[in-house]
């Protein structure tokens, strides 16, 4: 029958707990109080030790190609990667996106920005539609990006559409979206009635006689007629400021642009 041994050599540890232990054969003590248990004893595994920086069956030889890397959880080596330990990636870093150079091929249309002809889009006439809203669109076309007021080569206030031809070298800032003219879909009229914007004969419109009168009865309006789309820098037909209806022809290849002003065949 077992008989407990004195404990006196581990005075820390309570007696109930260490005849527990004592008798479980948990508890291994040495030199003349030694417990002996009647039954054998289990034998504690090795710990695994782990090799910082080489897998778990590479030999001292050369690297194996096959297995697991297992690590040591020595942070301390590597502050900086305290906060990843346990994490399967390192967190991301932001990046500086770049605006791409053309828009997508199925949208082909340039959202609200700054642009450089010939870098961030061809050179060209585009179709400058205004966000929705009751005031005026803005376009800035200037000669650089150094934002003097010497730079400025055209400063333009539309409502709704604009035609906008663009040479390469210059910077354009506009609001709303912008789509090569030659892609853009012909301008459908409600009721045959052409709002404030600008139009091209022969796209939007068919040449012809045309009625235009001033929006807002009793304020006047304004149209004029260009042989080209380059804003105020235009070769102008026509200026004219109206309160009253007035007729105008319009021919094939000739741009529109009406201010406050509706336009009817």
């Amino acid at each position: 029958m077992f008989k407990p041994q004195k404990l006196s050599a581990f005075p820390e540890i309570p007696r109930p707990i260490a005849i527990s232990l004592a008798v479980s054969g948990l508890l291994v003590l040495t030199g003349c109080g030694a417990a002996q248990n009647s039954g054998p004893q289990s034998t504690p595994s090795a710990p695994s030790t782990a090799v910082s920086g080489k897998r778990s069956d590479e030999s001292s030889d050369g690297p194996s190609t096959g297995g697991s890397t297992e690590m040591t959880a020595d942070a301390s080596s590597h502050p900086e990667e305290q906060s990843t330990l346990g994490s399967s990636s390192k967190p991301s870093r932001s990046s500086k996106t770049s605006k791409p150079s053309e828009p997508p091929e199925s949208s082909n249309i340039w959202p609200a920005g700054t642009y450089l002809t010939g870098t961030d889009l061809p050179a060209g006439t585009y179709l400058i539609e205004q966000d929705t809203g009751m005031f005026p669109g803005k376009v800035l076309l200037t000669s650089d990006d150094s934002g003097s007021l010497s730079s400025v080569l055209d400063d333009i206030g539309f409502y709704n559409r604009l035609y906008l031809t663009i040479r390469e070298g210059e910077y354009v800032q506009f609001e709303g979206t912008a789509c090569p003219a030659d892609a853009a879909p012909p301008y459908i009229a409600d009721d045959d009635t052409y709002p404030s914007g600008m139009y091209l004969v022969g796209k939007d419109l068919e040449p012809g006689v045309y009625e235009i009168s001033s929006s807002r009865p009793g304020t006047a309006g304004s149209y004029s007629v260009s042989a080209d789309a380059r804003g105020n820098m235009s070769s102008f037909y026509q200026r004219t400021t109206i309160s009253e209806p007035v007729m105008q022809v319009l021919e094939d290849g000739q741009y529109i642009t009406l201010n406050d002003a509706v336009m009817r065949p």
